[in-house]
């Protein structure tokens, strides 16, 4: 499907569809070319067909000019200069074709056009197979057209079609795609009177018919200057069972605005608005305080100088969710409501008669967010990964059809509350949890604010506890009435932090407040350094499990703590200077978009490079204890037998069996051990007793050896 082509037929639908004839610009030593436009079968594209020439620019076919409408009979005519050109034709809820009938511009045929008029360039457009028609018209004012008028389309039941709202344009015109079926008209402009097609209100409107493939066209809609009168509307708010539910909030926002009026019932359920300018409203109510009952929604017009009686809106108990039936990340509410987060992918599960066809469906209100089948696996239970509702939230349902073998239906269904959870995170982007966040209101902007208070019905049940605190994922949420709300979070160890002032409506999603916090991420598995750590080897550092969305940016490998210059990949080969030295990692680590931290790996020791300085004969032979059946390490290497004050000797670090080495002063007051060197104190002549150790196993003895080193004068050179 060509792009340009696609882009080609929406234009030309738009232009020929209000009638508009655009000259093409006279030029110089013009020629007439003409031909017809039909559609498939032969019949002339009367309505709406359009003929646009292309020329040779550079190294490709280009637009030329502007498109020309066919006239009644489906001809067409322009005048153009001398040149080569191809030509592309289209009809409305046709594909367009270019000259004669290829698909491209580049498949086409090329006229030439010179002094002597062309005629006979005829093309058939294609069939494009769209089921749908259109209502096409224009909006006046005192006879002149109207710019930026909006025009309404409502469907056999009253109901504002959602999708493309057309607006008219510099002349007026407007034109709107709509499915077979009838609807009715109303124009709307700031400043204007709305009006109804053919009525004075709903009721008496015009009925318009549209057919597959025809523009049904309205005519001219004529609006007046000035401004409707405001109306009133009433309803009442009752139970499941009729019954009034007095003190419940509700709020009232026109439609697609955050313009809302709140207001609460009385004793008998009634509530009213007085001065509501003229649009269309949507409801919602809040059940009072420590009701079980769900919020419940609605919809009324308002009409210049009416009064708008308003459907009961009826309050029901949630229904729970059944025994044979679970679903995963979900808490519920203080009514018994199950609660899902909406960014969370859930499992459905469960349990009915084996070789079932079982079907799911999540619908908020009358819409279906998701749908499909559930899979049966082990026999008689059928599971459905159902996709996370964001952006969509509030109060939701799930109905699951059960169809046995035979024909047998079992049914079920229950209600849950899709969160539209904010998050608190520390300056690392990690989620806290048991966070305590307390929301706050005012009436206005700038304040006063004051703190909600526990279980109020300006909270919906979905969650009424104030203050709250974070789920294990970091989350926080309620659902309010209109007004200004700030959130503010705490936890251990962090600053707290708070959200700016925020308008309700419009809803104030993915919230995050960032805490600035003592400690850094921690990993559930430490990196670590992993290979043979031996002259000429390679180590490589594992990155470790860390909170998601955390990676590594950067690599430094250390030597007995200093920084190795350009070791900074994620491997290292070890040299013949590294021999008897500490290696470690320092990581870098990042959550793109907030701050940095390090973490440094636990040190590796290089083997030393054995000399040949070390006489076998100081060696500790290795031999077998018959009694225990476990062999006898010694110390590998010579321990000298003095230390000079102010010149420390090297002990060795590995016994006869490759155990590390652990060396311990025994006369603090003579000598020191420190990093596997032996050092006197002092000044005075001494002994300096230290003690090597090593640990056994099942087949090992443990070491433990003493040493005795006599403490000397250092020479004077």
């Amino acid at each position: 499907m060509n792009l340009r082509r696609i882009l080609s037929f929406v234009v030309a639908l738009t232009l020929s569809v209000a009638g508009v004839l655009v000259p093409v610009t006279a030029r110089a030593a013009d020629t007439t070319v003409s031909g017809t436009v039909t559609l498939p079968g032969g019949e002339p594209a009367s309505e709406g067909g359009w003929v646009w020439p292309y020329t040779y620019v550079g190294d490709h076919w280009e637009q030329f000019g502007d498109p020309v409408d066919t006239d009644g009979s489906g001809s067409w005519a322009l005048t153009l200069p001398a040149g080569t050109y191809r030509f592309e034709a289209g009809a409305p809820y046709y594909w367009s074709v270019y000259y004669p009938d290829a698909t491209t511009v580049e498949d086409a045929t090329s006229v030439v056009v010179g002094d002597t008029a062309v005629t006979g360039i005829d093309m058939e457009v294609r069939d494009a197979g769209i089921p749908f028609g259109g209502i096409s018209g224009r909006v006046v004012s005192e006879g002149s057209p109207l710019e930026g008028a909006v025009v309404h389309i409502y469907d056999s039941e009253g109901y504002e079609l959602p999708g493309f709202i057309p607006i008219s344009r510099p002349d007026g015109t407007f034109f709107t795609f709509r499915d077979p079926g009838a609807y009715k008209v109303r124009v709307t402009k700031d400043g204007y009177i709305p009006v109804w097609v053919g009525g004075v209100d709903e009721a008496t409107a015009t009925e318009f018919d549209v057919v597959e493939r025809q523009t049904t066209k309205i005519g001219d809609v004529s609006l007046t200057a000035g401004v409707l009168p405001d109306g009133s509307a009433a309803g009442r708010v009752v139970d499941g069972n009729g019954e009034a539910v007095a003190d419940a909030w509700v709020f009232s926002c026109v439609a697609g605005t955050g313009d809302c009026v709140n207001t609460m019932t009385g004793a008998s359920g009634e509530y009213s608005y007085a001065a509501l300018p003229t649009g269309s409203y949507e409801v919602t109510v809040f059940p009072p305080a420590d009701s079980p009952l769900r919020p419940g929604n609605g919809e009324f017009q308002i009409l210049g100088g009416e009064v708008t009686t308003v459907p009961d809106i009826v309050l029901a108990a949630p229904e729970p969710l059944p025994g044979n039936t679970t679903l995963t990340h979900v808490a519920v509410t203080d009514n018994g409501e199950p609660v899902v987060f909406w960014l969370a992918d859930l499992t459905l599960t469960t349990h009915a008669c084996q070789g079932a066809q079982v079907y799911y469906a999540m619908s908020l209100g009358s819409r279906i967010l998701h749908e499909g089948d559930m899979a049966e696996g082990p026999a008689g239970t059928y599971s459905a990964t159902i996709p996370k509702a964001y952006p969509d939230h509030g109060a939701a349902h799930i109905d699951i059809k059960v169809t046995c073998p035979g024909g047998t239906q079992d049914d079920r269904g229950f209600d849950i509350y899709i969160d539209p959870s904010g998050t608190v995170v520390n300056q690392y982007g990690v989620p806290l949890a048991a966070a305590t966040v307390t929301l706050s209101r005012s009436d206005a902007e700038g304040g006063p604010y004051a703190v909600v208070a526990d279980g109020d019905s300006i909270m919906s049940p979905g969650n009424r506890r104030n203050p709250d605190v974070t789920s294990s994922f970091g989350e926080f949420g309620w659902d309010v009435i209109p007004g200004w709300y700030k959130v503010t979070a705490s936890a251990a160890r962090c600053d707290s932090g708070s959200t700016d002032q925020l308008p309700v409506p419009p809803p104030q999603l993915d919230l995050e407040i960032v805490l600035s916090c003592q400690d850094a991420p921690a990993p559930s598995s430490p990196p670590k350094i992993t290979g043979d750590a031996k002259a000429n080897s390679t180590l490589e550092v594992q990155a470790g499990t860390w909170p998601s969305g955390i990676g590594v940016t950067d690599y430094q490998w250390r030597r007995d703590g200093h920084d190795l210059a350009g070791a900074k990949s994620q491997t290292y080969t070890v040299t013949a200077a590294d021999a008897g030295k500490d290696l470690a990692v320092r990581l870098t680590l990042k959550r793109p978009g907030y701050a940095e931290f390090t973490f440094v790996t636990e040190a590796v020791q290089v083997a030393d490079v054995p000399t040949s300085t070390q006489p076998p004969a100081t060696q500790t032979p290795t031999t077998q204890t018959p009694a225990t059946g476990r062999t006898k390490q010694g110390v590998a290497g010579k321990v000298a037998k003095k230390v000079a004050v102010g010149k420390p000797v090297k002990l060795p670090r590995r016994s006869t069996a490759g155990q590390r080495l652990a060396w311990k002063t025994l006369t603090k007051k003579t000598c020191k051990v420190k990093k596997k060197k032996a050092s006197a104190r002092g000044l005075k002549p001494g002994v300096c007793k230290i003690r090597a150790k090593a640990p056994g196993s099942a087949t090992l003895l443990p070491l433990r050896k003493a040493y005795r080193l006599k403490v000397v004068r250092a020479k004077k050179h």
